[in-house]
């Protein structure tokens, strides 16, 4: 009976190495960048749960004008305090592990943001980025809350 409920809750989980398993949001901002260079071989993606609630991490690089493209597409706003579960290495919600290239620190380097939905708890795509200037990449937590 658990391993149903976790089928169903949580489902596979792990790298998602094919471009047709990412989730929506992604495969739309690379099928219509907007004159952003986006080079989908070097975006990396982990499913960290199927279920209900699909939750993924990628992190992709931060080629110029892409972070200004983020920000404007899902109207990011800067935090000053990422207290995000997925920052200390595991979902929240299904409690699996973030891969090792997952490396979002909170440091000088690094500047978060997250969506208008993420900062009211709102249903809907949820997405919180940090952009690492020192390694020049953009992570990137996203779930749909359902």
């Amino acid at each position: 009976m658990t391993s149903f409920f976790r089928a169903m809750l949580v489902g596979n989980t792990g790298p998602v190495p094919s471009r047709d398993d990412w989730p929506d949001p992604l495969k739309s901002l690379v099928d219509e960048p907007n004159g952003v260079t986006i080079a989908p071989s070097t975006i990396q993606v982990h499913c960290l749960c199927q279920g209900w609630d699909p939750e993924f991490v990628w992190r992709m690089d931060a080629t110029p004008g892409l972070f200004e493209h983020l920000k404007d597409r899902w109207k990011l706003t800067r935090i000053s305090n990422p207290n995000w579960p997925v920052l200390k290495g595991r979902s929240r919600l299904s409690g699996v592990e973030t891969p090792p290239w997952w490396s979002p620190r909170d440091d000088d380097d690094t500047t978060f943001f997250a969506c208008p939905q993420t900062l009211a708890g709102e249903k809907d795509n949820r997405f919180q980025v940090a952009l690492d200037k020192k390694q020049n990449t953009i992570f990137v937590h996203y779930w749909f809350n359902f």
